[in-house]
């Protein structure tokens, strides 16, 4: 069939609204046919429609299944787009149309791709011979377990979504890829993915099959997606683990991994993940965040050149280094190298919190994290710190006034820094009912420091929802370390404003994933590990020894 012919066969069907394939041609002119319409579609046709009689004469019955997903490639169309509401997964033929139909199936695609202005294409197919031994009864259709929205996945039932994670034909979308690696612990628990991973390693072919059809569906459906598995798995141990909370799956991955055949997994692909498994038994891997942040950290320490000149003088670094730290009194430090002292500490901090430790805290179940709590406890006792030193009532007015001066001083260089954290946490005892009362105090302040304390003020002021500084935040160039407590708020807000599950459209009875409220909380949070690096700033032997002794009296109990 030449592209004469082919322009032939179009043009004849045009009027009724597609294309008519009444012959059996080889299937590389089928092919053939399918590449000249896409060229002509744009210019000539917004809709098509193939109704195929019979098989089109193809080796087996399940390359007809494989031609269909063709002509979806070719059309460059998305299967998830369609109003099946899923990828058909062919090899599995959860949805392939039985021979008992008496009208055929129709499957609807969307043409937003290919820049239509109409509705959406419809792709009609005839009955399949009844002889078809892909077409198992007991299956129900995907169309049950899951729910659509504008071209995205907003409601799957778990083993849906294990589908979707380790399909026939990687890769895998990216963005829903992290979306579920960082949010299946509010929905699911470790144990439960390892089973699902289990029934789906395990997945068996339609019964009766030939000898040639099974092997066929083992080459094309079963291997692949069994190394789809393996991949999942791998990815979740190396970038995804918590060893607090996913060990309980060990148990199920080990035994998973050793079910394995050769032909599932290449030896050196084993290995890697059985390497992973036994690694994360010892619990001796770091979470990949902190291997980028220490490469990076590597490579910012070498910029010595380009590092600000440390801040101090000689009496007070032999003093740190000697560790003689009752001589040394707060206000002996410049308050800028004590902010940059101050944001290094809690960069450390905050360059270990991990996106699914926000997204968890304070889940129903669910322990606080330790990362979270960390930089929680640092943030409280700079507060009591600063609230303690400031009302100290063996000081004088004037004493308290420089305390007062030397704290906003100190904020105000964080803020400099992109350290909005550890600046909240000065703030927040400035603003405190013991230290905002001592309005002498506040008076006797010079005219800078009065400026400087209305700006830290206002850019952390809580009305309108904290608007200056979310605003402030947008143009803010890293390394910074922004206020993970509003981050923690958004999220709790989000968690328990939208309900984990929604009814399926087509089942009022059952009830699938919402994706849309888990979709909304990466959301929220995907900013923060863009802040996550390491500042090029020189830590100051001894300062950490000297400030946790000053700050001990103020640990909790």
């Amino acid at each position: 069939m030449d592209r004469q012919c082919t322009h032939r066969v179009i043009n004849d069907f045009a009027s009724n609204g597609g294309i008519k394939v009444v012959k059996r041609p080889p299937l590389q002119q089928t092919y053939f046919l399918l590449f000249s319409f896409k060229a002509s579609l744009s210019a000539r046709h917004q809709s098509l429609r193939i109704v195929v009689h019979g098989m089109l004469a193809l080796d087996t019955p399940f390359a007809f299944e494989l031609l269909l997903r063709k002509l979806v490639h070719l059309l460059s169309l998305d299967p998830s787009k369609s109003s099946v509401g899923t990828q058909t997964e062919a090899g599995e033929m959860q949805q392939r149309p039985s021979a008992s139909f008496l009208s055929p199936t129709t499957y609807t695609f969307s043409t937003s791709d290919l820049g239509s202005s109409q509705s959406p294409v419809p792709l009609l197919l005839g009955p399949l011979d009844d002889r078809s031994p892909w077409t198992p009864s007991d299956h129900s259709s995907l169309r049950d377990n899951v729910e659509y929205r504008n071209g995205r996945l907003v409601g799957a039932t778990l083993s849906v979504l294990i589908k979707r994670m380790t399909p026939v034909n990687p890769p895998v979308d990216p963005t829903f890829s992290n979306v579920f690696f960082l949010t299946f612990r509010l929905f699911s628990t470790p144990k439960d993915l390892a089973d699902a991973l289990t029934d789906r390693y395990g997945l068996s072919p339609p019964k009766n099959l030939s000898q040639e059809d099974f092997d066929y569906w083992q080459r094309e459906i079963g291997t692949p997606i069994r190394r789809q598995v393996f991949k999942f798995i791998n990815t979740w141990l190396e970038d995804y683990w918590l060893p607090d909370v996913d060990d309980g799956a060990l148990p199920v991955l080990k035994s998973l991994l050793s079910r394995r055949s050769p032909r599932d997994l290449p030896p050196w692909s084993a290995h890697v993940v059985q390497n992973l498994l036994h690694k994360r038994t010892l619990s001796d891997i770091n979470t990949n965040i902190d291997a980028k942040n220490s490469n990076l950290g590597f490579f910012l320490n070498r910029l010595e050149a380009q590092r600000p000149k440390v801040h101090m003088s000689n009496w007070l670094r032999s003093s740190l280094r000697k560790g003689k730290f009752k001589r040394i009194s707060i206000k002996a430090f410049d308050t800028v190298e004590l902010a940059r002292q101050l944001t290094i500490l809690e960069s450390e901090l905050f360059c270990a919190v991990r996106l699914d430790d926000i997204l968890r805290t304070g889940a129903d179940g669910l322990t606080t994290p330790k990362s979270i709590q960390a930089i929680d406890q640092f943030g409280t006792i700079i507060t009591r710190w600063v609230t303690e030193s400031i009302i100290n009532k063996h000081y004088r007015l004037a004493t308290r006034a420089l305390l007062v001066k030397f704290f906003i001083k100190v904020a105000y260089s964080c803020v400099s820094l992109n350290n909005f954290s550890t600046s909240w946490s000065i703030l927040a005892a400035l603003n405190s009912s013991q230290v905002s009362r001592l309005q002498w105090t506040f008076n006797s302040l010079p005219q800078k420091q009065k400026r400087q304390l209305k700006y830290l003020r206002k850019l952390l002021d809580h009305s309108n929802n904290h608007c200056e500084y979310r605003n402030k935040l947008k143009d803010v160039v890293t390394p910074a370390i922004p206020c993970l407590g509003l981050y923690i708020m958004d999220v709790t807000f989000c968690r328990d404003c939208y309900p984990s599950y929604r009814r399926s459209s087509s089942d009022p009875k059952m009830r699938v994933i919402n994706l849309s409220k888990y979709y909304r909380l990466v959301d929220i949070v995907q900013d923060i590990q863009k802040f996550q690096v390491p500042y090029n700033l020189e830590a100051v032997p001894g300062f950490q020894d000297y400030i946790t002794s000053v700050f001990s009296p103020y640990k909790q109990a």
